[in-house]
């Protein structure tokens, strides 16, 4: 990679190695390697990029690190439960708003019939349409209402902890 900087701007420009650049009288021209000149402004001048420095580097791992934290707590926003149906067969099932709302519509709507119409229950991937029967259903829902929702002041405090920290290593140590 070929760097420039533009002295008029301060732009930084970067080129791809098969660029070809020449020097004349003071001024950089640059062309593809067929020959085609590139427009470019005429104050370029070589530059080196400089390295980060460490308030930069903290900066950004502080940035990745709360994004980290707040994509795993949005995962365990929506983690799945483990119910042992009647069957003996555990299977996992969906935790989110939605799920829920699903299955207290569906036992509201067959509270007269423990027989229960539909017969299954898709598992937390949505791939797998599983034997169920009323009881499990009631299962199911009570396993989800029962899904520890984690904490949000622990987000928040970690995100403090974060940008309270002094050294890249220090943030990418606090984990959810």
């Amino acid at each position: 990679m070929q760097t420039f900087i533009d002295t008029a701007t301060q732009k930084v420009y970067q080129y791809e190695d098969d660029v070809v650049v020449t020097l004349k009288n003071g001024v950089y021209s640059f062309s593809t390697s067929f020959g085609t000149s590139l427009n470019t402004p005429s104050t370029l001048q070589p530059y080196t990029i400089p390295a980060p420095t460490p308030a930069q580097l903290l900066s950004e791992a502080q940035t990745a690190q709360i994004a980290s934290l707040q994509a795993a707590f949005n995962t365990a926003m929506v983690a799945p439960v483990t119910v042992t149906l009647a069957s003996g067969t555990s299977y996992s099932f969906a935790t989110d708003t939605q799920s829920l709302k699903n299955l207290n519509e569906s036992i509201s709507a067959n509270i007269s019939n423990a027989t229960w119409t539909p017969n299954f229950w898709y598992t937390a991937s949505g791939s797998v349409a599983t034997p169920v029967t009323y009881a499990d259903l009631h299962a199911i829902a009570e396993g989800v209402q029962s899904f520890q929702v984690p904490d949000i002041q622990n987000l928040h405090t970690k995100i403090g902890e974060v940008l309270a920290a002094t050294t890249v290593s220090a943030v990418q140590a606090i984990t959810f």
